[in-house]
């Protein structure tokens, strides 16, 4: 299941798209990773980036590699990265 799929199948997203990579806020990521949960599909990382007025900029303390973790412990820790690294005035973007 590519980005682009899971997106179909969520509604009432906050993201900013620059260029060709994708970057969700944080409830917007929670509801990605629900979707990502309910069809199996694995999370490999997530860069964090701040918002400052129309730049986005990256945060090289917050990212995070899960490819070699499998599925569930994948979910699991991305939902703690998002517990513990995210703020509000932060977008991430994901790897599948």
């Amino acid at each position: 299941m590519t980005i682009n799929a899971v997106l179909k199948l969520i509604t009432n997203l906050d993201f900013i798209i620059s260029g060709n990579d994708l970057y969700l806020s944080k409830e917007s990521l929670k509801k990605f990773v629900n979707v990502c949960q309910e069809h199996k599909r694995s999370i490999l990382g997530i860069e964090l980036f701040e918002l400052n007025g129309d730049h986005l900029i990256p945060l090289i303390d917050k990212l995070a590699d899960f490819s070699e973790a499998g599925f569930e412990k994948s979910i699991e820790l991305t939902r703690q990265f998002i517990k513990h690294e995210m703020s509000e005035k932060m977008v991430a973007n994901i790897t599948l």
